[in-house]
C-alpha cells in the first residue's frame, strides 16, 4: 500500500478518469473509454476486492486474533478501521466493475460521443477512485500507527 502512494498507482488511474486534465476522457474516442474502464475494472478486481477481502479474513476474527497471541488493546483502531474501509473498498470494486460492463455493452462507434444520460458513468468511476484513495490512505495509517504501537 505504501509503494501504492510513492508511486501513485491510484492518482494515474484518477487522472485517466478526470475531465479537466490533459488526457480528458470526456474527449476520448468510444475506444478509449471503453479500454480505460476494462484496466480499471481489471485492476480493481485485484486490488480492491480481492485485497479488501484478503483483509477481512485475516483481521475480522478477533477471537482467534487473540487466541494467536494479538494484544487486542494495541490493535484495536488497526481493526476497526479495516473492518469500516475494507467493507468500503469491496463495494467500491463492485461498483467499478458494473460500470464497466455498462461501459463494454454499450454499441458506440469512435465517431459517436457518449450520450449525456451515460456521463454519470465516469462521473461515479471518478467518485469511486476518489473513495478508494480515501480508504487505502486510511488503511494504510492505521497500520503504520499498529507498528509503531507494537514496536
Amino acid at each position: 500500500m505504501n509503494s501504492d502512494f510513492a508511486e501513485g498507482h491510484w492518482y494515474d488511474f484518477k487522472y485517466k478518469f478526470d475531465y479537466v486534465a490533459d488526457v480528458n476522457i470526456w474527449k476520448a474516442n468510444f475506444s478509449e473509454i471503453k479500454k480505460r474502464f476494462q484496466r480499471l475494472a481489471s485492476v480493481a478486481d485485484w486490488n480492491i476486492c480481492n485485497m479488501s477481502h484478503s483483509l477481512q479474513q485475516a483481521f475480522a476474527d478477533r477471537k482467534l486474533l487473540k487466541m494467536l497471541g494479538a494484544d487486542l488493546n494495541k490493535i484495536d483502531d488497526l481493526l476497526n478501521v479495516i473492518a469500516n474501509e475494507t467493507h468500503i473498498l469491496h463495494t467500491r470494486g463492485y461498483q467499478i466493475t458494473a460500470l464497466q460492463s455498462i461501459i463494454s455493452t454499450m454499441q458506440l462507434n469512435d465517431t459517436d460521443e457518449l450520450p449525456w444520460d451515460k456521463h454519470g458513468i465516469i462521473n461515479s468511476a471518478a467518485q469511486a477512485l476518489d473513495t478508494i484513495i480515501e480508504c487505502d490512505l486510511k488503511i494504510l495509517i492505521a497500520i503504520k500507527k499498529a507498528i509503531r504501537k507494537l514496536a
